[in-house]
């Protein structure tokens, strides 16, 4: 089985020896093999091997070269095999693989190390949809795909995958789990990445209203309503306004209410504005574009407290040095530099 996303994704990078002239270069996929598995943060099953697809002019090894392959490096000192707990086989890289690694990329280096942490995000995200295993144990291999995407620089899908396990985290009831990760993607996104941004911003408020504290999610709703408008995104300014009309319902502000779910209906019509033609009456918020919005006063929340701030109240800080995805869960606990991430899932079947 082999997935392509990644290979579309990736860099083309031209084949061994076309940068640096060797004529006596190795066949390239030895160096694939070695980039593939120096991404993993713990020794991996062999099932990695089906995601070694390169280039479209270098397809996956066919199984029988692939099993040449790793007996190849064996056999250099480059690679163990070993049997883990589960009776799956495992594949590490020995010390020595670094170095020849180093030589065998030579300058393709960064760009292949893009491509091997790409690969190895599609194997992790392949694992969660198709294992027989426990859901813990899906998040954890989904958690391990987020890191990948990180690695390789592709914050686009490194957020899609955060808001899809920052929702199963909801769900299962783990909030603070939830809000650590989405508050560490908001740290890492550009600037220029509105929607996304306000898209993490109205998940930290439905955790935050799950927790009964209205106040908390208000100001990341505001922050979000100013997001969508400012982007110009009626669909999500309208459902932001529809949160906003839940909260002021359930502190018995039913006028308020009812003009929140006017808004957001009319939010989805183009020829209305998204903002309110005049000013909300407390506890309700303004979304004038262009301007911060004020918090409504709240028991839980000091006067003149953003919500930016108030974010910093919905999770556990950081410890410094802290992985963001071993506060994620015990799974994906961090152990020794450089090495952090797949702890045994007990719970796999």
């Amino acid at each position: 089985m082999k997935l392509t996303t990644a290979q579309t994704a990736g860099p083309a990078w031209p084949a061994a020896g076309a940068a640096g002239g060797r004529a006596s270069e190795p066949d390239p996929r030895l160096r694939d093999l070695l980039a593939a598995l120096s991404v993993y943060r713990a020794p991996a099953d062999r099932s990695v091997l089906l995601f070694l697809a390169g280039p479209p002019e270098r397809p996956a090894p066919e199984p029988e070269a692939l099993a040449g392959l790793v007996a190849t490096a064996e056999a250099a000192g480059l690679l163990i095999q070993r049997t883990g707990e589960d009776g799956a086989e495992r594949l590490s890289l020995t010390p020595r693989a670094a170095a020849e690694l180093k030589r065998l990329a030579g300058p393709d280096a960064p760009g292949l190390r893009a491509w091997a942490h790409r690969q190895a995000a599609e194997y992790w995200q392949w694992r969660a949809a198709i294992w027989p295993q426990s859901r813990q144990c899906d998040r954890h291999d989904l958690l391990e795909a987020r890191h990948h995407l990180l690695a390789a620089g592709d914050l686009d899908q490194a957020c899609a995958l955060t808001e899809s396990l920052g929702a199963q985290l909801h769900a299962g009831g783990e909030h603070d789990r939830a809000a650590i990760l989405l508050r560490d993607m908001l740290g890492r996104l550009p600037g220029r990445a509105a929607v996304r941004h306000a898209r993490l911003l109205r998940q930290l408020g439905t955790i935050a209203e799950a927790e009964g504290d209205h106040g908390e999610a208000a100001g990341c709703y505001r922050e979000a309503l100013v997001l969508y408008i400012e982007a110009g995104d009626r669909a999500g300014a309208g459902s932001v306004w529809h949160n906003l009309g839940i909260l002021a319902q359930a502190s018995g502000d039913y006028a308020e209410a009812e003009r929140c779910f006017a808004q957001a209906s009319l939010a989805e019509s183009p020829q209305s504005a998204i903002a309110p033609a005049s000013p909300p009456r407390a506890p309700a918020v303004s979304a004038s574009p262009g301007r911060a919005l004020a918090a409504p006063a709240s028991p839980r929340q000091p006067p003149g407290e953003t919500a930016g701030l108030t974010l910093r109240r919905l999770a556990r800080p950081q410890t410094p040095g802290e992985h963001p995805e071993s506060a994620a869960g015990p799974a994906v606990a961090a152990r020794v530099p450089g090495e952090i991430g797949r702890a045994s899932c007990r719970e796999r079947v």
